[in-house]
């Protein structure tokens, strides 16, 4: 006859008492590794043995063994001193009972349990023998999933509920599938129009004869949520128009539909402004659900704020940086960002102004860098102005600004100054599956540029520059990563066009064996310029390590190229091959390579900090 389980649950019906940790390594149970209990150590004491009443031995297969011996209730009568014969018996007899339970959480209706004592030198009690036949495991016959509330005349969330069910027909009955997909049924259901949905009846049907399970669940919706009014709490030093227009960009407005994605997504965008250091957002369903409230509750940052830092790397020497940010600069509005960094061979300096950003997302931008780069192989003094707009929607990005360069550069002996105007265009997106520790998804990212040169002879130039990164799961065996980037700046032969406008590759982010910008077009006095066309790649394995937790640690095989020219024809590769680690760190991954370059035939090691595209 079926066996009707409302609700059925593990702890149900007979009851259960979860082993918790008692240092019981000791025992002999603990220590079988066959059918037969290990006999003790001949060094081991009395002590030893006479901790346990009565020993166990558990005979089953492995995966119904592991499960009995870590949750059977019998063990913990093991250390009871003041145990009878009597007590011991119907504790075998309620054991029975128990395994039962225990082995219907993995879908074993039909056991066939032994449960004998024996005669043991070891203990008082003797030894407690249990001789298990878990039956063939049910399987799922059908699912039936019923909805009420305002999701039964939405067919096709109720079509998406039955399509994305994770315990389908013919899978294995088990409890924690079983609890999994309700609660996966729910959440997926809350997380879209439904915030109040509730899991009505669920029934688990058994039939022991046929080892067949039906399934039966009926989701109660609440009603379907439309945003109403936005009201925005703490608010003090800034003003809310931004901040609502960031909650419309992430679709948290009045008559939208209630999406927890939308919600999340509208937290972190206020988050990464950096004008709070909490948000939260909430919406409050009203009864009939149409116009709803949503709060948003603020704690102000600072208006400013100022960073120092020093660090220091093999091919760069020590580091000073700094920045400071105002996120409200008087009399001007918006908010202004500075950064300058000191190297042994570099520095840099940048000074950027954004405007609060509107409801489309757009921001006005303007931006000044000076960088000097003072090497044996390349002298560039380098000055650029951007003023333009850009808009970041999340998933992706898009500019559209004016540059000026002006650069003094010494290229194989000889002193340039090249200048140069352009009009750009940026695109990017991303789809990774999270960040910034991505499993699988892909990027791509394209800048297009037409200027003129502005020297005594003016030369038009068009410039195009395209990156895409890939990841590709496999399983216990990690992930494989594919980068390519690449770049051509065409104009006259005899255009001087600006250094900082032009290729160079090599380094930590780019083709690891190989200096910072080491990779460009010789010259005459055995150095570098940084040359007309690019192009560089990478292949990267990752993979876990099976020391630490087994996901913090990785480790990394790669092989990356490179070429720089000042003619595609003229292009050759330079190799580099190596192998490294990740820590996925709460600030993001820390990389550590060691690559060896072909070209220069020597090893370097690489030090990153984050994951950037």
């Amino acid at each position: 006859m079926p066996v009707n389980l409302w609700g059925w649950r593990p702890m149900g019906g007979w009851p259960i008492v979860i082993l918790l940790p008692l240092g019981l390594c000791a025992a002999p149970a603990c220590a079988q590794t066959g059918t037969e209990a290990n006999p003790p150590p001949a060094n081991a004491t009395a002590a030893t043995t006479d901790t346990l009443r009565f020993g166990l031995t558990v005979r089953a297969p492995d995966e119904a063994k592991a499960l009995l011996q870590n949750n059977l209730s019998l063990r913990r009568y093991q250390r009871q001193d003041d145990l009878s014969d009597a007590e011991l018996d119907r504790l075998l007899e309620l054991a029975v009972d128990d395994i039962a339970q225990l082995l219907g959480t993995q879908g074993w209706f039909t056991p066939v349990v032994r449960l004998r004592r024996e005669a043991s030198g070891n203990h008082p009690m003797g030894e407690v023998i249990a001789d298990i036949e878990p039956g063939p495991p049910s399987r799922i016959a059908s699912v039936d999933i019923y909805t009420s509330g305002a999701v039964a005349s939405d067919s096709a969330a109720t079509d998406a509920l039955k399509q994305q069910w994770a315990l389908p027909v013919g899978e294995r009955f088990t409890q924690a599938g079983w609890d999994r997909a309700k609660g996966e049924a729910l959440r997926r259901l809350s997380a879209q129009r439904y915030p109040a949905a509730r899991i009505g009846n669920s029934l688990a049907d058994v039939d022991p004869n046929t080892q067949e399970v039906r399934l039966s669940i009926e989701i109660d919706s609440g009603v379907a949520v439309t945003l109403g009014p936005v009201t925005v709490e703490g608010a003090e030093r800034y003003d809310t128009a931004p901040a609502l227009n960031l909650l419309g960009i992430s679709g948290v407005k009045p008559g939208a539909e209630y999406r927890l994605s939308d919600v999340q997504d509208a937290q972190r965008r206020l988050m990464e402004t950096g004008w709070y250091e909490s948000v939260f957002v909430s919406v409050e369903p009203s009864e009939s659900g149409a116009d709803s409230p949503v709060r948003v509750q603020l704690r102000e940052a600072k208006r400013q704020r100022l960073m120092l830092g020093v660090g220091a790397s093999r091919d760069k020497g020590p580091r000073l940086t700094l920045e400071h940010r105002h996120w409200r600069l008087p009399g001007v509005g918006g908010e202004l960002l500075t950064k300058g960094e000191l190297q042994r061979d570099e520095r840099h300096w940048s000074e950027q102004w954004r405007s609060r950003p509107d409801a489309q997302g757009w921001r006005w931008v303007a931006q000044w860098d000076w960088s000097r780069l003072d090497t044996q192989e390349l002298q560039i003094v380098g000055n650029g102005l951007r003023v333009g707009q850009t808009q970041d929607l999340g998933t992706w990005q898009r500019s559209l600004f004016v540059q000026a360069n002006r650069d003094r550069s010494v290229e194989g002996g000889v002193l340039r100054r090249d200048s140069a105007v352009s009009a750009n265009y940026a695109w990017t997106r991303r789809r990774f599956d999270q960040e910034p520790y991505p499993n699988q998804g892909h990027a791509f990212g394209a800048e297009l540029g037409a200027g003129t040169t502005l020297g005594d002879t003016r030369h038009p130039f068009v410039k195009l520059r395209t990156r895409w990164l890939g990841y590709w799961p496999l399983g216990a065996q990690g992930r494989m990563a594919l980068r390519g980037d690449a770049g051509a700046l065409w104009a006259a032969p005899s255009a001087e066009v600006p250094a900082t406008e032009r290729f160079l590759l090599g380094g930590d982010s780019s083709v690891r064996g190989y200096a910072p910008r080491s990779i460009g077009v010789a010259n005459s006095a055995g150095t570098v310029n940084p040359g007309r066309y690019q192009a560089a790649g990478g292949v990267e394995w990752q993979r876990p390590l099976t020391w630490g937790n087994g996901r913090s640690w990785e480790h990394t095989l790669f092989v990356d190229a490179g070429a720089v020219a000042n003619q595609p024809s003229e292009l050759r590769a330079h190799w580099g091959v190596g192998t490294g680690v990740r820590f996925n760190s709460p600030v993001g991954p820390l990389q550590a390579d060691l690559a060896y370059g072909l070209t220069p035939r020597r090893w370097r090691m690489h030090l990153r900090v984050g994951f950037v595209f």
